[in-house]
């Protein structure tokens, strides 16, 4: 169950389903705009589970001690600034590497990868794969079966 999990969340990261009724039932591949709203989601997830809130998502100018500027995707209510990435083809520009690497600032760049899809859905699959022979055994206790 959680291999098959897997094998559909990876899928699933770079492929969806047609919202429009005529071609509901073939793939589409998702466009870059797409990839970037998943990176963003995940950013906001992970930002969630680090018990931090996102404050901001303007896309405002953090001008860098050594020069230049980057434009991250999140600002988070601690003050980290956020930059998502999504998919094997997102690189981290010169400037971002730039922002990583400065004392002091509170920058973090989350890379969200196909696997990243994968893990997600073979665990969940998992569980219900590891809770699924609970629910077919039956019940040898005479004092629980109905009908007696």
């Amino acid at each position: 169950m959680g291999k098959l999990g897997d094998i559909i969340g990876r899928g699933r990261f770079f492929y969806g389903v047609s919202r429009e009724p005529e071609t509901f039932d073939q793939r589409v591949i998702y466009n870059n705009k797409d990839k970037e709203m998943k990176g963003e989601d995940f950013s906001k997830l992970r930002t969630l589970a680090n018990f931090d809130t996102t404050a901001s998502t303007d896309k405002r100018r953090l001008y860098l001690d050594a020069g230049g500027f980057t434009v991250p995707d999140q600002r988070t209510g601690l003050g980290q600034y956020v930059e998502s990435k999504a998919g094997p083809g997102a690189n981290t520009r010169k400037r971002q590497i730039q922002a990583n690497n400065q004392p002091g600032l509170n920058y973090r760049i989350d890379h969200l990868l196909p696997g990243d899809i994968g893990s997600l859905f073979g665990f969940l699959r998992s569980q219900i794969g590891y809770h699924l022979p609970d629910y077919m055994q039956l019940d040898s206790n005479p004092q629980n079966q109905q009908g007696q």
